[in-house]
């Protein structure tokens, strides 16, 4: 499963801190969470290639905004050292209004 190298990825740099679409609410910060958005087979002329697109959507949380800037970074960073081989889109950043915590959320595209 993709998730499982995504994981294996990013958790030098959070720890056990990396989750799958929502973290728990007293998740340490730094943390990451990760949604697959598409799982999309690739054809060639002969049929399926074996090999799926995938999209998945990384948010990376943190207590300052330059942080989970950092944070962001730091994923993308690792995620390209391992052998997805991704491209990556920004689309931005938040702030949970009830915690103060901010986030930098990030697009990756790869195929495996």
């Amino acid at each position: 499963m993709i998730e499982q190298q995504i994981v294996a990825l990013l958790t030098p740099l959070f720890g056990e801190a990396v989750y799958p679409l929502r973290a728990p609410a007293n998740a340490p910060l730094p943390h990451a969470v990760y949604q697959v958005i598409s799982d999309l087979p690739v054809a060639s002329l002969k049929g399926r290639s074996g090999l799926n697109h995938y999209r998945v959507q990384i948010s990376a949380w943190a207590k300052t905004y330059g942080a989970a800037v950092s944070a962001s970074a730091d994923a993308m960073d690792a995620l390209e050292r391992g052998q997805l081989r991704p491209v990556f889109t920004v689309h931005g950043d938040d702030i949970d209004d009830d915690t103060g915590h901010y986030r930098r959320i990030f697009d990756l595209s790869f195929r495996a």
